[in-house]
């Protein structure tokens, strides 16, 4: 890599931990992340700490577009108003239940089926509150 020092992946690591793995944009966490030069190495930017951040995949290729995207992933809200409609959010929310409900009946509604239940139910409560928040965020704009 032009202009990277030899270091560049102990020093990328530094600042991910410096950053708490999380992208200095959006806030998302569990992503691929990057380093990002601040003021590009082009521009005279350094490799300095000072000058790098931490962003997530999709939030650098917004700000280098030769970089390819992600796709959806969980945490970032331009991710999950792209990623579908209210009606597609229903459909998944609809999926859910049917799916618990068959596990219901293959496990005779043992302990099985309650913990798979509890998992079922918290994936919903997320994609309604993804839903809520994207929902929002188009009301705000």
């Amino acid at each position: 890599m032009a202009n990277y020092p030899e270091d560049w992946d102990d020093l990328r690591r530094y600042i991910y931990i410096r950053d708490n793995y999380i992208c200095q944009k959006c806030g998302a966490t569990d992503v691929e992340l990057h380093a990002h030069h601040i003021i590009p190495l082009i521009s005279g930017g350094s490799n300095h700490p000072s000058n790098l951040a931490t962003l997530c995949r999709n939030c650098h290729a917004d700000i280098h577009p030769h970089l390819e995207r992600e796709p959806y992933y969980g945490t970032r809200t331009e991710d999950i108003e792209s990623y579908g409609t209210q009606e597609e959010y229903k459909d998944l929310l609809i999926g859910l239940i049917l799916t618990g409900m068959g596990i219901y009946f293959i496990t005779g509604g043992g302990p099985v089926f309650v913990f798979v239940g509890i998992i079922w139910i918290i994936m919903g409560v997320i994609i309604v509150i993804e839903l809520i928040i994207a929902t929002i965020r188009k009301i705000i704009k």
